[in-house]
C-alpha cells in the first residue's frame, strides 16, 4: 500500500484497508506488529519507532521499532518532556519537522548513542479519551525526500484507528488473563491447564516435542480449613504457589486446577529428568516452612508424560473434585490443633515432611521403567536462556502496586505488553522456535532503491528477521543501502520470498542485511526455518 493511493482512491476505502488487519489482531503485540509493517508499506521512513508512556513517571519507552540500529533503541527511555515526542506527548498535537537541526525541541541523544543522522520527523499521538498514552515517530525517508503535511493528516488518521484497535486488544487480553488465572493465588486456572495440555498434544503430534506432567496434592489440607479457618488456608494456598513458581524453570507452566491440586507441565523434558525435578521439589519441600515458619506440610507429587492419550486421563482427575492424585501410597498426616495465628504452633513437632517414596500416577507409565523413558521420550530436555524470567504470581488481575485497575489502560498497557513478550519467548523456548541462520543455497536477484541497478544473487544463509547473500560482482553494494531482493525457497511449493532489505555489513561480494519491514507473520519462511 503506497501513500499516493490516498490520492486515487476513495478516503474510506483506503482506511477500511487500513483497519482490516488491526480488525483481525487478537493481542497487543500483534496490534502493535500489524500497525508498523503498515506504517512501513505505505510511509516508507528510514526509521520508525513506537513508544509508549511509562505509567509510573511519566517517561517514554521504545517499545517498537524498526529500522536502522533498532536494537540499540528497544526499550530505551526519554525522560518526561523530553525530544519531538516528548512535546508530542505532552501537548497531544501531531508534528512534522522538516529540518531537525533548526528545532529546539529536538534531541541530540537518541542520534548519538545509535550513530544514526536525523534530518526530518513526523510524529503523531495515540489517544483515547484524549488519554495520551503513546507517539508514533517517523525519521527520514528513504528516497531522501521530506515529508508532508498530508502524510501527517493521513498518519494521525492511521494513529486513531490503531488507538482504537490497541484498546480494543487490551480490553480483550485483560478479560482473557482473569477467565484463565486463578484469582486467589495468580496461578493459571483449570480452564487454562486443559487448553495447555491440549496445545502440548498438538505440538507433539506436529514437532514430535515431548511434554512431562506434574500432579501435586497438599496433604490433609481440608484439617487446616476446618481447624484454623478459610483465612489461614487462603494464605496457605497463596504461599505454596509461590513455593512451586520458585521450584521449577521459567518455561514450565504451573496451574492450580482444584482447592488444594496444582499442575506442572515441563517442556521438552523425559520422564527421568522429571523424576529429577519431583525429587527436588520434595527434597526442597521438606525444609520449607511456611505461614510466617509456624508450619510445614508435604504433598503427594505423581508424574506423568504428555501424549496423545492423556486428555481423557486428565478430565478424569480434574473433574473429580476432593480426591487424591491416584498414587502407590497415600500416608496421611496429623497436624496439632493449636491457633495458626497465635504463634503458639510448633514447627518441628507438627510438621508434615514431604515422603519422597510416592510414584506415579499409573504403574504402566512409572518412572523406573527405562523401557518407556528411552522409547517415548525423544526430545532433548529444554535449555531456555537466562532472560526469560518467570511471572510473578501474586496478582491475577492488572494491578500495579498503587491499585490500579484493569479499566486503566493508560497504567497498565506496557505491562501487559511486556508480559505478551515473555510469553511469547517462553513458547519459542518449548517448542524449540529457532531465530538463528539456517544454511542454504538458493538463487535470487536483487534491485538497489535509489539506483538504477540489479544483479543476481545466491543465497547462503537465512533467518527470519535477516539474509546473507553473494553478489556476482565486488562492491556493488556498501553498507547502509536499501535493496530488494527476491530468492525461491526449495521447499515444495518452491516459494518466492520477496524482501526489502538494508545493508549492514558488505565483505567484497558476500553482504549481509537485515529485513527492512518484514510482514508480522510469514508463513512460507517461518514453516521452511523450522523444517
Amino acid at each position: 500500500m503506497d501513500i499516493n493511493k490516498v490520492k486515487d482512491l476513495d478516503t474510506a476505502a483506503f482506511f477500511i484497508e487500513v483497519g482490516k488487519p488491526l480488525a483481525k489482531a487478537k493481542t497487543i503485540k500483534e496490534t502493535l506488529d500489524i500497525l508498523m509493517y503498515q506504517v512501513g508499506c505505505i510511509f516508507q521512513p528510514m526509521n520508525w519507532s513506537l513508544l509508549l508512556k511509562e505509567p509510573k513517571t511519566g517517561d517514554m519507552v521504545f517499545t517498537v521499532v524498526v529500522g536502522a540500529n533498532k536494537d540499540k533503541l528497544q526499550g530505551v527511555r526519554i525522560p518526561k518532556g523530553e525530544g519531538i515526542a516528548g512535546h508530542i506527548l505532552k501537548t497531544g498535537e501531531s508534528l512534522i519537522v522538516e529540518k531537525v537541526v533548526e528545532d529546539e525541541r529536538f534531541s541530540m541523544r537518541m542520534d548519538e548513542a545509535t550513530g544514526f543522522k536525523t534530518q526530518s520527523i513526523i510524529g503523531v499521538p495515540l489517544k483515547t479519551d484524549d488519554k495520551i498514552f503513546g507517539v508514533i515517530e517517523l525519521i527520514n525517508k528513504i528516497s531522501g525526500d521530506n515529508f508532508t503535511e498530508m502524510e501527517m493528516q493521513v498518519l494521525s488518521s492511521i494513529a486513531e484507528y490503531a488507538a482504537i484497535a490497541i484498546e480494543r486488544s487490551y480490553y480483550n487480553q485483560a478479560l482473557k488473563k482473569i477467565a484463565l488465572t486463578d484469582s486467589l493465588t495468580g496461578l493459571r486456572n483449570k480452564i487454562s491447564f486443559e487448553r495447555f495440555i491440549n496445545n502440548r498434544i498438538e505440538v507433539l503430534k506436529r514437532y514430535n516435542v515431548n511434554s512431562s506432567l506434574l500432579m501435586i496434592d497438599i496433604r490433609d489440607f481440608k484439617s487446616i480449613n476446618n481447624k484454623y479457618g478459610y483465612n489461614v488456608g487462603d494464605r496457605l494456598l497463596k504461599e505454596f504457589a509461590k513455593f512451586l513458581h520458585t521450584s521449577f524453570r521459567a518455561v514450565d507452566e504451573v496451574f492450580r486446577y482444584d482447592a488444594d491440586k496444582f499442575a506442572v507441565v515441563m517442556p521438552q523434558t523425559s520422564l527421568g529428568k522429571t523424576q529429577q525435578a519431583r525429587q527436588r521439589l520434595l527434597t526442597r519441600l521438606e525444609s520449607a516452612l511456611f505461614l510466617g515458619g509456624k508450619v510445614s506440610i508435604s504433598a503427594n507429587v505423581a508424574i506423568r508424560l504428555v501424549d496423545i492419550d492423556i486428555h481423557n486421563e486428565i478430565q478424569d482427575i480434574i473433574n473429580k473434585k476432593g480426591e487424591s492424585v491416584r498414587l502407590e501410597s497415600n500416608r496421611q498426616s496429623n497436624i496439632n490443633n493449636e491457633n495458626l495465628e497465635s504463634g503458639t504452633l510448633d514447627s518441628e513437632k507438627n510438621s508434615v515432611k514431604a515422603d519422597p517414596s510416592d510414584n506415579t500416577l499409573s504403574r504402566k507409565r512409572a518412572v523406573d521403567n527405562q523401557t518407556a523413558d528411552n522409547s517415548a521420550v525423544k526430545g532433548e530436555d529444554v535449555n531456555f536462556s537466562s532472560e526469560i524470567k518467570a511471572y510473578p504470581s501474586e496478582s491475577s488481575g492488572y494491578e500495579d502496586d498503587e491499585g490500579e485497575n484493569i479499566h486503566d489502560m493508560e497504567n497498565n498497557l506496557q505491562p501487559m505488553l511486556d508480559e505478551e513478550d515473555l510469553e511469547l519467548q517462553r513458547d519459542s523456548a518449548r517448542n524449540k522456535v529457532q531465530y538463528k541462520y539456517k544454511d542454504v543455497m538458493l538463487p535470487g536477484d536483487y534491485r538497489h532503491f535509489n539506483k538504477n541497478t540489479h544483479g543476481y544473487i545466491t543465497v547462503v544463509k537465512i533467518s527470519i528477521r535477516a539474509v546473507c547473500f553473494e553478489t556476482m560482482r565486488s562492491n556493488t553494494l556498501k553498507p547502509g543501502d536499501i535493496v530488494d531482493v527476491s530468492f525461491t525457497l526449495d521447499d515444495e511449493r518452491k516459494s518466492l520470498i520477496k524482501r526489502r532489505v538494508q545493508i549492514d555489513s558488505v565483505d567484497d561480494k558476500m553482504v549481509e542485511a537485515q529485513y527492512y519491514n518484514p510482514p508480522p507473520y510469514d508463513k512460507n519462511l517461518g514453516f521452511y526455518m523450522m523444517a
